[in-house]
């Protein structure tokens, strides 16, 4: 029988559970310990990660899952350079996680998702000045304007809502949202960021397309202090944002 010690984790991009392979590498509990430590000085010292020791009839990956059943449908790696690069791939946002994750809450037009995911980050930045996702934000006509949300969305109308309307449609919506949620609280400072954006959204939400650009469009805010189709900078976001802020 071969020995495999195994050290798991999640990718949410890829949608199932991670594995890392370490089976033929002379192991001692020190290398282990260092292994470890480098995926964690990579990828930051919340990731979450699970070991496991495994005896199977060869060194094949099969020969775990039919040693353990549990190990069915993990992707199973065994370098680990590139079981951290799948690792970081989910601790960086884009705003188009946060759109998703809005629109999992309430139907929004795609102008509506723009304003709410620029406040959300306007707001965390202002709070923090850690970024919320890692995509620019751009000044445009209406407003704005987020590199990934508007890449995604750019088939639509601005002004067509991108939900369903029947009930047992929204109610299988929220359950797949459920992974966007996962991966923005799987990554760095996930819980404080999905707190905020809850905040935000409850501050924003119900207004309309219309209201949303005359609050980002107010004399002074960092969309008016930027020229147009410029970038809208951290700087600006953080000297002007206020101006945008209700009660």
């Amino acid at each position: 029988m071969i020995r495999h010690i195994i050290i798991m984790s999640s990718s949410y991009s890829k949608g199932t559970r991670i594995a890392l392979d370490l089976c033929g590498k002379n192991l001692n509990i020190e290398n282990l310990i260092s292994i470890v430590s480098k995926i964690k000085l990579k990828c930051g010292k919340e990731v979450s990660l699970s070991s496991h020791s495994i005896y199977a009839k060869s060194e094949e990956w099969q020969a775990v899952i039919e040693s353990d059943p549990f190990f069915k449908g993990v992707k199973n790696v065994s370098d680990v350079d590139e079981f951290i690069k799948l690792i970081k791939r989910d601790l960086s946002l884009k705003g188009i996680d946060i759109a998703q994750y809005i629109s999992s809450k309430k139907e929004y037009t795609h102008l509506e998702l723009q304003k709410l995911s620029y406040l959300c980050y306007a707001d965390y930045y202002c709070a923090t000045q850690k970024k919320l996702f890692e995509d620019k934000i751009y000044a445009y006509k209406y407003g704005p304007v987020i590199e990934s949300v508007y890449k995604f969305y750019k088939k639509s109308s601005l002004r067509d809502y991108l939900d369903v309307q029947d009930e047992e449609e929204k109610e299988e919506k929220q359950i797949e949202s459920l992974p966007i949620k996962s991966k923005i609280l799987f990554g760095t400072d996930g819980i404080e960021k999905i707190r905020t954006i809850d905040e935000t959204v409850a501050k924003y939400g119900n207004f309309s397309a219309g209201e949303l650009i005359n609050i980002t469009h107010r004399c002074g805010s960092p969309w008016d202090n930027t020229k147009q189709s410029d970038l809208i900078t951290d700087d600006k976001i953080l000297e002007y944002h206020y101006i945008e802020e209700i009660n």
